[in-house]
């Protein structure tokens, strides 16, 4: 719940921010590049916190927490293990957050009076045709 809270207020004024910077006639690439780029992130950031939690279980600790019957408590050193891992791969998370955020508030404003950005050159074929 926390997480789409997140997203919620977070995704609708960045993604204002960074199309209101894209010529009109481009704005369905970026827009598509920027759901692109969000999906692999999601993709990826799922990966890396699968990858930590194997990593974290182990072989025995993988065998003791995941082969148990569906809805099974886990107790003891499985358990242990579990929670280990889980722990790393939120640590790990919450410190890439906050890279993001240092990098974010270091980055800081635009510039006032920056040259706005004009069009984009359009791509030719060898006979003068438009692309």
């Amino acid at each position: 719940m926390l997480l789409g809270m997140g997203g919620g207020l977070f995704h609708p004024p960045n993604n204002s921010a960074t199309l209101n910077t894209i010529p009109p006639e481009h704005l369905s690439v970026a827009n598509g590049f920027l759901s692109m780029a969000r999906n692999f992130g999601q993709a990826i950031g799922a990966a890396l916190a699968a990858t930590l939690l194997a990593h974290g279980l182990g072989v025995a600790g993988a065998d003791g927490a995941l082969a148990g019957a569906v809805g099974a408590r886990l107790s003891g050193q499985p358990l242990d293990a579990f929670l280990g891992a889980q722990q790393l791969a939120y640590r790990l998370a919450a410190a890439m957050g906050l890279v993001g955020a240092v990098v974010s508030v270091v980055r800081g404003a635009e510039l006032p009076g920056g040259a706005p950005m004009g069009p984009m050159p359009v791509a030719t074929v060898n006979d003068g045709r438009r692309c």
